[in-house]
């Protein structure tokens, strides 16, 4: 089983945005990245958090993903993109979907894995949470990735 925590943050100003994700098992620390976005909203960039963890998954696993963002442990737990879907990716004003890119990608990872959302208080102390939320804002702030990628992809 593995921990996936992801966290997004977007610029209401400049509208760039930030993604980062932790991934870790009993073993400790598995896997973590960041990267950014130039044009995005915030609730774009929270999916692209968790849609980036799940990709880094190449065999079916057990992931329990930690996300501070409502909108999105609210969407898959309660199976509100399946009405979205089912409409054509329509909301109920007959407005296109917000996301809708973000919520099939996700959505078509979700299916591959054995994923519960969880959704954990945003600055609440939870360690993991709180450097997501760092590293999403920095990689927002700088327009890059933090770190040079040296973890291997989980087998």
């Amino acid at each position: 089983m593995y921990d996936l925590y992801a966290d997004g943050s977007a610029s209401h100003i400049t509208r760039t945005g930030g993604w980062a994700f932790i991934i870790q098992s009993d073993e400790g620390l598995i896997a973590q990245d960041a990267g950014w976005i130039p044009e995005t909203t915030n609730n774009a960039m929270e999916i692209c958090a968790v849609v980036q963890g799940l990709k880094y998954f190449k065999k079916e696993a057990h992931i329990v993903v930690y996300s501070d963002s409502a909108y999105l442990v609210n969407t898959m737990n309660n199976e509100w993109w399946k009405e979205w879907e089912n409409r054509g990716w329509k909301k109920h004003d007959g407005k296109e979907t917000p996301n809708k890119k973000h919520w099939k990608e996700i959505i078509a990872l979700t299916d591959k894995h054995n994923v519960e959302f969880v959704k954990v208080k945003a600055h609440n102390g939870d360690t993991l949470n709180e450097r997501c939320d760092k590293l999403a804002k920095e990689a927002r702030k700088f327009g890059h990735p933090l770190w040079v990628r040296d973890f291997t992809e989980l087998e």
